[in-house]
């Protein structure tokens, strides 16, 4: 055999024992699976925000003749689904309220008036027997509370108010 066999030869035995090095390396890959478990919790929500109701002007003298009313809004907002009551508080002065449930003060003088939970002089808006019935959407939903000024109140001249807490019950 010449030098060009014997090259020959050892290449090819060279390389046949690294192939089956090779071979005898190789991984085959293989599978498991496994299922995984995802859970959460949607907890019942609410908030309820309020804005300022703002009456006209009222003059008791001017013989108008008709109550002074004015709205104001209430955003709700529960998690979709929640059943919820809104009330309001009888305010601060509840006790010098005539002919309503609710008045206002300007230093030791009161002016009385109303909430509703329809149009003003309809049904009292409190936090017990006259609650509103609302149900969340997990969107703000607008509420009008409206308000009413009895006409023919003796009132001193001045800036009169009243805070009243807006609950909502879930």
């Amino acid at each position: 055999m010449n030098i060009r066999g014997k090259l020959f030869v050892t290449l090819a035995a060279t390389l046949s024992g690294a192939i089956s090095l090779l071979l005898s390396n190789v991984a085959y890959a293989a599978t498991a699976t496994s299922n995984v478990t995802v859970t959460a919790t949607v907890l019942a929500a609410c908030t309820i925000t309020g804005t300022t109701l703002a009456f006209p002007n009222y003059t008791p003298s001017n013989g108008t003749p008709d109550d002074i009313v004015s709205s104001a809004a209430l955003t709700a907002n529960c998690t979709s689904g929640t059943p919820a009551t809104i009330g309001l508080g009888v305010g601060n002065n509840p006790t010098h309220a005539v002919g309503t449930t609710r008045a206002m003060i300007f230093g030791a003088a009161y002016l009385s008036y109303e909430l509703y939970t329809n149009s003003p002089g309809g049904t009292v808006w409190n936090t017990t027997t006259n609650t509103l019935a609302y149900t969340g959407t997990g969107l703000a939903t607008t509420v009008i509370i409206n308000g009413r000024i009895p006409i023919n109140q003796t009132a001193i001249a001045g800036a009169y108010s009243d805070t009243v807490v807006a609950t909502i019950t879930y």
